[in-house]
């Protein structure tokens, strides 16, 4: 009986390892090698606030990288926010703050001596205001005249060789949203044509195309082709490549797919890798000026209810 009992013990445990080894196991998450991390936020000595990094855009020397530091997330209406300017070499070296103030959105002018961005307000439900240029020597700051005093700006890029101005603006509730161009040498404002937004999810424009999250269009306002591609969309230094995020928590804070499209066909050429994290999204991906790599803020993905902080990444092969 007893040795009855030891070969049943034998059987059980054979059969528990042969169970065991034989369960496929989840798959590990490996990182894409050319994916490196450039910076998290500095958070100020004392602050218990959640800090995060935003809108990082390369200057066209290849030398800097300048973005956002905002506290909380970049989007949320909280008082006593802050949107500093920062810039960092591309290695990761020679973080400094060159700005401080409360700026959403930033773009970089074609010769790289200026910076575009918005000096924060809420008035209606997405984060805007008042569009200004900031020469980076310098530091000074003008404030972009504006058609009408109830005008609220979200977004805005350099155009025409960094001659104009493009950005999106709203009116109210009641109005007609669209696109605005701002001529630096005379300071003429021109009404482009009508874009409706629920949320605002970002433009970019190259030579006399604007691409907004669907389409491109002409300065005049014509359809030149349905996109099917994602939101914060950007042109590559030619203008014959986009790249832009969609998938999970796409809209304000990015997703976890970035789509590369030929701009001139409307097509998909490929899907890049730029999950940071086993689960994490990317939004606000910009070009290097050789077109050969491309850095974006990243967060990594924990639950509906997490802080979200944004971090900065550079993706340094694109296949």
């Amino acid at each position: 009986m007893q040795f009855q009992k030891f070969w049943w013990v034998i059987f059980v445990l054979v059969c528990l390892i042969f169970l065991c080894c034989g369960k496929p196991t989840e798959p590990k998450f490996k990182r894409n090698p050319n994916l490196t991390f450039l910076t998290s936020a500095h958070v100020p000595e004392g602050d218990i606030n959640i800090w995060e990094c935003a809108f990082p855009v390369w200057a066209p020397d290849g030398s800097r990288i300048y973005y956002l530091e905002t506290r909380d997330a970049w989007f949320v209406p909280e008082t006593h926010r802050k949107g500093d300017i920062w810039a960092i070499d591309p290695d990761g070296e020679n973080a400094e703050k060159i700005k401080s103030g409360d700026y959403v959105y930033l773009s970089i002018s074609t010769i790289g001596d200026k910076l575009a961005t918005i000096i924060r307000e809420y008035k209606y439900s997405s984060p805007g205001g008042t569009p200004v240029l900031i020469d980076i020597n310098t530091l000074e700051e003008d404030t972009i005249p504006l058609p009408d005093t109830n005008a609220y700006v979200m977004g805005v890029e350099f155009a025409e060789e960094g001659r104009k101005l493009i950005y999106y603006a709203v009116f109210g509730p009641e109005s007609v949203d669209g696109f605005f161009s701002f001529d630096l040498k005379d300071s003429a404002t021109t009404w482009l044509f009508d874009e409706e937004w629920e949320d605002y999810v970002g433009f970019d424009v190259y030579e006399d195309q604007i691409i907004s999250s669907n389409k491109i269009r002409k300065m005049d306002g014509s359809v030149v082709r349905e996109m099917g591609g994602g939101v914060w969309p950007e042109f590559s230094p030619d203008g014959k490549r986009i790249v832009s995020v969609t998938g999970y928590g796409a809209y304000l804070w990015g997703g976890h797919i970035m789509y590369l499209e030929d701009a001139e066909a409307g097509s998909l050429i490929t899907k890049l890798d730029v999950q940071t994290h086993e689960l994490s999204t990317a939004a606000f991906p910009f070009w290097s000026p050789d077109g050969k790599k491309i850095v974006f803020s990243s967060m990594q993905w924990v639950g509906d209810n997490q802080a979200i902080i944004f971090e900065i990444w550079i993706l340094n092969k694109i296949d």
